[in-house]
């Protein structure tokens, strides 16, 4: 129960299945994939406990993880338009 993810002028696809010839593949679970992708656990971190398995060009999964930032809790957005709200009057 993969998926693809195409990364090419800009944009991002994802579909379920097997990419054909990928350049990087990731193999891991749900809740160290979600760590990987909030940057709570580094990528070799991973590797090494045998939490993330990484086949093709493996200097790739830093940046294609990066591609994908932890949403900005709601308060913090709130907060941030107060701001610039008060600033601007």
């Amino acid at each position: 129960h993969g998926f693809a993810i195409t990364v090419a002028g800009g944009l991002i696809d994802v579909a379920r299945g097997q990419a054909t010839d990928p350049l990087l593949t990731l193999s891991t679970d749900p809740v160290t994939l979600t760590a990987l992708l909030w940057a709570e656990l580094p990528v070799e971190e991973a590797r090494r406990e045998g939490r993330l398995r990484v086949e093709g060009e493996a200097a790739q999964a830093g940046p294609f993880l990066a591609l994908f930032p932890a949403p900005v809790p709601a308060a913090v957005r709130v907060s941030a338009r107060l701001r610039g709200l008060s600033s601007a009057q």
